[in-house]
């Protein structure tokens, strides 16, 4: 069942109701519904960020060859489904550096702000993002997002092993 809070457009109409359990393997399952783990709570890769944020790096980075492909050709409707993807894969990456899970995506704006790990300006940016998935500026916008996060991941990751030791 999807959650009311998770019923938004462009990730999920208000009519779909149902998430199907999926024995698949994780880059597999992120690439075919957005925010699946969130929904489904059977694996919770926020509590082992050091194993799953890197795997949504790795999305982005082999959706990044289409979406140029895509923007180079003008083409914002072949652009849609890789945009949804590297979104909501971008989205992931956010909340689960910080160890969370996406608990709404109405609302995901004012949750990514409250974040101790985050981008600049999210709040914005990320509606701006969610507002026109697949216009370019959209594009240039989470690329530069995506870049900024992983470098934020990364010190984050470092600064918690200093504070193991």
């Amino acid at each position: 069942m999807i959650p009311r809070p998770f019923q938004r457009e462009p990730f999920f109409r208000s009519d779909e109701t149902t998430v199907e359990p999926m024995k698949a393997p994780f880059e597999k399952i992120i690439q075919q519904v957005p925010f699946y783990f969130d929904l489904e709570g059977a694996l919770a890769p926020w509590n082992e960020r050091e194993t799953y944020v890197p795997l949504l790096f790795s999305v982005w980075q082999k959706l990044l060859p289409t979406l140029e492909a895509c923007y180079e050709d003008r083409d914002v409707q072949r652009a849609k489904g890789p945009m949804l993807l590297a979104t909501a894969a971008f989205i992931d990456a956010l909340f689960w550096t910080n160890e969370q899970p996406v608990e709404r995506l109405i609302g995901v704006e004012e949750d990514a702000n409250e974040l101790a790990v985050k981008p600049v300006n999210i709040e914005e940016r990320l509606a701006f993002l969610l507002a026109a998935p697949n216009k370019y500026h959209s594009f240039v916008q989470l690329r530069a997002m995506m870049d900024e996060l992983r470098k934020m991941y990364a010190k984050s990751v470092a600064l918690a092993k200093v504070k193991k030791r």
